[in-house]
C-alpha cells in the first residue's frame, strides 16, 4: 500500500491539531482512542485510508481481491484495530506499518466511521434505565455480555457503540434476522438420544461439532450420536418480539445505553466480539 504525497501532507497537517491529549500512557498502552468520533482525525484517517489501504480493502472499505470488508463493524475494539495496523496480520497479506501513533489511530476512527458509528452524538434516551432493562425486564444479559455482566452465548456488547450505528443497533433489536454476522450464525441439534438444544457453531471438523448452547456451556460433539443438525443462516437465535415487550420509552433508553457501549469509555480490557 503506498503513500501519495497530498494525503500523506493533509493527514500529518492534521495529525497535530487531532492528537492534542494523546499522552505517553496512550503510547505505551494503546487501548483508549484518544481520536475517537473526532471530525478532524476521521477526515485526516479517510486521506491516509485511500493513499495507504484502498489498493487492498477499497476506497469504500468494501473489500476487494486482498482485503476483508472493513465496513462491518467486526473488528474488535479499537486497540485490536491498532494492532493490526501497526503490527500487520500473520498469514495473510496485511503488512505491519510504521506509522506515527497519531497517524495509526486516526485511521482507527476512520475504520469505525465506515461501521456507521462515525461522528454521530449520542442517541437521546435515559441511559441508566436502559441499563436496568438490559440486565432486566428485556433479558438481553441472557444471551449478551457487556463489561463482564451477562451471558457468552451471544456477541459480546461493551464495543457496540463504537462498531454500530444507532440505527444498525435498532435494527438488530427489532430485526435480529435482518442481518446474521456469520461467525454467530445459530444452529439446531437433535441428537439421537432425543435430546434438542440452540447454539453456535464455535468449530467443526469430520468427526465432532464445537457449539456453545443457550446456558453458554461448550459442547464438544461427535457427529455420529447427531441425528439432525440444522443450520440457520436466515433466521437469528434472538428472539424478534422485544417491541412487544418493552414500550417506545423503554426501547429508546435501551437504545441510549447501547450506545453509550464503546470500548474507550466501557471497559477498555474486556474483548468485543462481533455486534
Amino acid at each position: 500500500m503506498l503513500r501519495t504525497g497530498l494525503g500523506l501532507c493533509l493527514a500529518l497537517g492534521l495529525a497535530w491539531c487531532c492528537a492534542a491529549g494523546f499522552d505517553e500512557k496512550d503510547k505505551k498502552d494503546p487501548v483508549r482512542n484518544p481520536l475517537a468520533r473526532n471530525p478532524a482525525a476521521i477526515e485526516a484517517g479517510g486521506e491516509l485510508f485511500r493513499a495507504r489501504c484502498s489498493f487492498c480493502h477499497g476506497l469504500d472499505g468494501k473489500g476487494g481481491g486482498r482485503g476483508p470488508n472493513l465496513t462491518s463493524g467486526e473488528w474488535g475494539k479499537d486497540s485490536d484495530i491498532f494492532s493490526a495496523i501497526r503490527k500487520g496480520v500473520p498469514g495473510t497479506q496485511m503488512p505491519p506499518n510504521d506509522l506515527p501513533d497519531a497517524e495509526t489511530w486516526q485511521l482507527v476512527a476512520f475504520i469505525r466511521s465506515l461501521g456507521g458509528a462515525g461522528d454521530q452524538p449520542p442517541v437521546a434516551g435515559d441511559p441508566k434505565r436502559g441499563e436496568e432493562i438490559f440486565f432486566g425486564k428485556a433479558r438481553c444479559a441472557s444471551c449478551h455480555m457487556i463489561r463482564g455482566r451477562g451471558s457468552p452465548f451471544g456477541p459480546e456488547l461493551s464495543n457496540v457503540g463504537a462498531a454500530r450505528s444507532a440505527a444498525k443497533i435498532r435494527q438488530s433489536i427489532l430485526e435480529p434476522s435482518a442481518e446474521i454476522l456469520s461467525d454467530w450464525a445459530g444452529a439446531r441439534v437433535e441428537l439421537r438420544s432425543g435430546e434438542k438444544f440452540d447454539g453456535v457453531i464455535r468449530n467443526e471438523d469430520n468427526f465432532s461439532v464445537q457449539l456453545v448452547d443457550r446456558q453458554g456451556r461448550f459442547r464438544l460433539l461427535d457427529k455420529r450420536k447427531i441425528a439432525r443438525l440444522t443450520r440457520l443462516e436466515k433466521e437469528s437465535l434472538m428472539p424478534g418480539d422485544i417491541a412487544g415487550t418493552l414500550s417506545p420509552d423503554e426501547l429508546q433508553d435501551l437504545l441510549a445505553f447501547l450506545d453509550r457501549q464503546r470500548s474507550s469509555e466501557a471497559n477498555a480490557g474486556n474483548e468485543y466480539s462481533r455486534p
